[in-house]
């Protein structure tokens, strides 16, 4: 993210330099992944989805999985070696890990703290993308960061509450914390400070001297309609426990993001057309 709206993609040795961030950072998360599996095996052979991670469906067994964790984690590190900037996104790896181990093994079982957590993990993904390219980031990718990453980690326990109320188990410990309606309120809350957040980081000078264009606000619709489109699938056709998913199967939301994207772009690297 800090390459593409800095308008670096096409330097070649700050994209080189993230890329290793990058591919050490999913190392990273990677081994977590392994780790929450491993501890939650038991819980995902009743969930309708999760029985067939590898782990709860038996594709793989715990003792493997433990080594794949162990290697991950070990790539994770060696791949830093590669990095400039290595102390610093070492420290934000470190940081992001041990914050995601202390949720595997409890924090996630408390309500809105968990979804708080992920929401900052995604954060930490940002400055290290930020260090990794020397980019500074403003205070407003910050913000939008954590209140999209809020919004989806909010969207995954709306499904969770739905596979309560028709199977009465709760997937997870936290999730008779939750309400459809007070989730549902929570997303439509999210939402309208991520929009105005965006709007607001549109129209700021400094965004503004530094795209050359002060037509970057247009852009904004697309955001609204990508929500708009979300929350009526959402509270409508009671979908989106998977937002990735449901980002690349529902073909409004892949128009809308392409849209997006093409005229984000088109501002950023084609700045004489909108100057």
């Amino acid at each position: 993210m800090p390459l593409f709206f800095n308008g670096s993609i096409g330097k070649i040795e700050i994209v080189l330099q993230t890329f290793f961030v990058f591919c050490s950072f999913c190392f990273a998360a990677s081994s977590i992944y392994c780790l929450n599996d491993i501890r939650d095996v038991e819980n995902d052979r009743k969930h309708k989805t999760k029985c067939k991670r590898p782990i709860a469906s038996g594709a793989i067994s715990v003792k493997n999985a433990v080594i794949i964790m162990i290697v991950l984690l070990f790539l994770s590190i060696f791949t830093l070696f590669f990095s400039k900037n290595a102390v610093k996104c070492a420290v934000i790896i470190l940081i992001y890990y041990i914050m995601n181990v202390l949720y595997c093994f409890g924090l996630k079982n408390i309500a809105i703290l968990d979804v708080i957590l992920l929401s900052f993990g995604y954060v930490l993904r940002l400055i290290g993308g930020s260090f990794a390219g020397n980019i500074p980031l403003s205070e407003w990718i910050v913000i939008m960061t954590f209140l999209l990453s809020m919004f989806l980690a909010l969207a995954k326990r709306k499904d969770d509450v739905l596979i309560m109320q028709k199977t009465g188990i709760p997937p997870r410990k936290n999730t008779a914390r939750y309400s459809l309606d007070f989730i549902n309120q929570i997303l439509t809350l999210t939402t309208a400070i991520t929009i105005f957040c965006y709007i607001m980081y549109t129209v700021q000078n400094e965004v503004i001297e530094r795209f050359n264009t002060k037509y970057l606000y247009a852009t904004s619709l697309f955001v609204f309609a990508g929500f708009m489109r979300y929350l009526q699938l959402s509270f409508i056709d009671q979908k989106g426990g998977d937002p990735v998913k449901l980002a690349v199967h529902d073909k409004i939301i892949r128009l809308i993001l392409l849209f997006w994207f093409l005229s984000f772009a088109a501002i950023i690297y084609f700045p004489r057309i909108f100057h």
